[in-house]
């Protein structure tokens, strides 16, 4: 049997004691449980029947009505106490249903001793009832006397019967958990003694093995189990390697004969090698190798037609005679380049590089450069090999020549583009400021004029209407006249309000938010979360026309009495937001709005674009509108500052 069957057997046989254990601890607690409940209700038993007894001497002594209603309480609360047990059929002792039996008579005994009238002193109203009550009373002393023996009893039985048996369960239990102790030490240690000895038997047979003992054999005897496995491993390892030492042998021979043959490829390397020579020499692109030091080693025959030079002129000399030190067209160091292909060749594995004939010419040429390593694998030359790529350099130069002539086209547009924005900034400002003082003029002509007009006319009718008699058709014209001037009013304050000439950016707008809400009955929610400083006034008139024009675009179009106007900061300035909830629109037709709608979405897009003021429309349909506009500060105020 294996040391593994019988590390399973002993887990087994431990497992199955200590299950065993587990079901005797289980059967033990269950009837600990049991005893419990039966030692508690006997127990309060008792100490009810006490306090019944106690109640009894004290009707015989004082028979008020509330020592009556108590022992009825009391006795009521055993019986029931008697019917639990009964329904949660727990085993009592028999002298408990001698107690039951004694508690029904004396209840029967108190109700008939109850029944006899009483004076209000206490007394036995009618002297033939006396007998009758000290008759009553010495039967239920007596049926008292009979229940306080039965608890006694109960106690009694308390203190042997179950406090044996529990003593026995503790004797079981202690014995039980002794054995499965003892069972699994034994199983331990005999496998445990068993193992080691084998374990020691093992080493010392593996250190005369290490220390070169070939001949040394395992008694492997015949447990069959992994420790007899591991010594045939051993006893098979040294005949492994007797055998090797024996293919050894045959193999130097084998050695021998492979020196031959490798003289013989040798000769075949040497022919090769004068084939690639051929192959090198007639090639159309330049071959050179040159060592760690910067020393040309070889060149074939079309680099030295290339460069001009002969073979004999350039094998032996320093690469930078074909290289210049410093590349004309870029100021590239071509020396150090050189340097740190040596040193980093996998950094330059292509090339493209100016490099010198022998007559002075520059010319381009591209490289592709490969180290070639010694035995210790130390960088021992370099091999180049490179193509002419003059033409297509020259051709890059034309190339770049006409890119920086377009450059300076694309300059001098971008310049004349500058300017033309800057104008149409300032013919925006000066059409914003023609139109303002358009609308202040024709505000002032119906504040001063017309309406000074029209009030006076009001005045003379009213006059007239006091002076005559009532005239209807007058009374209405008055109140038509009336409702004209107010009109008049508002359109005089909308075409040109006051606060624009003399408050800043938010007052105006918090004005705008309260004139709305009155005359059209459109609530406006303004949240500032910024602080602007006085700003350019055109760039403040456009902003509050435009907020203007989005409300009226909400009155007239949104079907909402709600909107929401916001000004927060941003990286560059502030934004102003303009929602509300209403029908939306189409955002891809946006630009297709009429101009002759107040500005009209498109107008007011052009116009902040040349004020540079950024406008982004967000809406859908059914879902309402979020059109936002972004003012940077450098076209606001100089001096904003914005803080949340």
């Amino acid at each position: 049997m294996n040391i593994s069957r019988k590390l399973q057997i002993n887990t087994l046989l431990t497992i199955g004691i200590s299950l065993t254990c587990a079901a005797l601890i289980g059967f033990s607690y269950i009837q600990i449980v049991r005893i419990g409940k039966r030692v508690s209700v006997e127990s309060e038993i008792i100490q009810d029947v006490f306090e019944l007894n106690i109640l009894t001497s004290n009707y015989i002594t004082s028979p008020y009505p509330r020592t009556v209603n108590q022992w009825l309480t009391k006795i009521r609360n055993l019986q029931a106490m008697f019917d639990s047990v009964v329904d949660k059929e727990i085993a009592l002792s028999a002298y408990v249903d001698d107690a039951r039996g004694g508690v029904q008579q004396m209840h029967d005994v108190f109700v008939d001793l109850t029944r006899i009238p009483l004076s209000e002193d206490l007394r036995v109203k009618h002297v033939s009832d006396k007998g009758l009550q000290r008759r009553l009373i010495n039967k239920l002393m007596i049926h008292a006397q009979y229940l306080a023996e039965a608890c006694f009893r109960i106690n009694t039985e308390i203190q042997t019967n179950h406090l044996s048996s529990l003593k026995y369960l503790g004797v079981i239990l202690v014995d039980m958990l002794v054995i499965t102790i003892g069972i699994i030490f034994y199983t331990s240690q005999f496998l445990g003694r068993s193992t080691t000895k084998r374990i020691a038997q093992l080493q010392k047979g593996a250190a005369l093995i290490g220390e070169g003992d070939l001949t040394y054999r395992f008694d492997t005897g015949n447990r069959n189990d992994e420790l007899e496995s591991l010594a045939s491993t051993f006893n098979q390892m040294t005949a492994s390697i007797i055998h090797r030492e024996k293919q050894l042998e045959q193999i130097n021979d084998a050695l021998s004969k492979t020196r031959k043959e490798e003289k013989e490829a040798a000769d075949l390397i040497a022919r090769s090698e004068k084939q690639y020579r051929d192959l090198v020499e007639t090639a159309n692109s330049i071959i050179i190798r040159w060592d760690n030091h910067g020393m040309i080693r070889f060149i074939n025959s079309y680099g030295c037609r290339f460069f001009g030079y002969s073979r004999e002129e350039l094998v032996g000399q320093d690469v930078m005679t074909i290289v210049p030190n410093v590349e004309r067209s870029s100021g590239r160091d071509l020396e150090h380049l050189v340097r740190d292909i040596v040193v980093n060749p996998n950094l330059h594995t292509n090339v493209s590089s100016e490099n010198i004939k022998k007559n002075g010419e520059t010319v381009w040429v591209s490289w592709t450069n490969k180290a070639i390593f010694d035995e210790s694998d130390k960088i021992k030359e370099i091999l180049a090999i490179g193509n002419d790529i003059t033409r297509q350099k020259l051709t890059e130069a034309k190339l770049e020549a006409l890119n920086e002539n377009l450059e300076v086209l694309v300059a001098e547009r971008t310049a004349l583009a500058n300017r033309r924005l800057i104008q149409l900034q300032a013919l925006t400002q000066e059409l914003i400021k023609a139109e303002e003082s358009e609308r202040r003029r024709l505000s002032d002509l119906l504040h001063e004029d017309i309406q000074q007009l029209l009030v006076s006319t009001r005045i003379h009718m009213e006059t007239s209407c006091h002076r005559e008699p009532a005239n209807h058709g007058m009374e209405e014209a008055l109140k038509i006249l009336t409702k004209s001037i107010k009109k008049l009013k508002n359109l005089s304050r909308e075409l040109s309000p006051p606060i624009l000439n003399h408050a800043s950016l938010s007052s105006a707008l918090e004005w705008l938010a309260r004139e709305t809400e009155e005359q059209y009955g459109l609530s406006v929610a303004l949240n500032i979360n910024t602080k602007l400083n006085a700003g350019e006034k055109q760039i403040n008139t456009f902003l509050f026309r435009t907020v203007q024009e989005l409300l009226f675009n909400i009155i007239k179009h949104a079907g909402v009495n709600e909107a929401c106007i916001d000004l927060d900061p941003s990286h560059d300035g502030f934004t102003i937001t303009v929602t509300d909830k209403g029908r939306g629109f189409d955002c891809k037709a946006w630009e297709n709005v009429s101009a002759g709608n107040g500005f009209g979405l498109l107008r007011i897009n052009e116009r902040a674009q040349s004020l540079g003021v950024t406008v982004s429309i967000e809406s859908n349909q059914g879902k309402g509108n979020r059109i936002k506009l972004n003012v940077p500060d450098e076209i606001f105020s100089e001096q904003s500052t914005q803080c949340v």
